[in-house]
């Protein structure tokens, strides 16, 4: 197939690709960003996972830390995994919900306000996931220090 250079030096058609292409990019970042929210969690509950769970988290960070894509298998386990960890975590979040914000989700912490979660503003980031960062800096500053 001969390349169709009147084609390619046409500005639509170059708006039109680079239009595509940001468009793509801009989907690749978001789901390398959800990605790597879901790694987040796995690392959040390392000492909880087996073996085997650690080592594909491991494995997987070193991908995403390297600029690799995962593989498809890789994908589905390490969201799977990270179901796992929500699934587990849940229990303590739910307490810290009905302590703090009297069982709204939407609630927030006083000491830890939603402003401060770094993932406040960023789209496609499931709000309940807010609690789970409250639970992590509880586990590391406790629960009365910072309110």
């Amino acid at each position: 197939m001969p390349i169709d250079f009147k084609k390619l030096s046409d500005p639509e058609w170059q708006a039109q690709a680079r239009k595509e292409r940001e468009e793509e990019a801009a989907k690749a970042q978001a789901h390398e960003k959800m990605l790597r929210r879901e790694l987040d969690i796995c690392l959040e509950a390392y000492e909880t996972l087996t073996e085997n769970e650690r080592s594909l988290v491991r494995n997987c960070q070193s991908r995403l830390n390297s600029y690799l894509l995962l593989t498809q298998k890789q994908e589905k386990w390490l969201l799977d995994i990270a179901r796992l960890v929500r699934a587990e975590l849940a229990p303590k979040v739910k307490a810290l919900v009905d302590r703090h914000a009297k069982g709204d989700t939407q609630g927030e912490h006083p000491g830890y306000p939603r402003s401060n979660w770094p993932l406040a503003k960023d789209v496609g980031v499931d709000q309940a996931d807010y609690w789970l960062w409250v639970l992590r800096l509880v586990g590391i500053f406790g629960d009365e220090a910072a309110v």
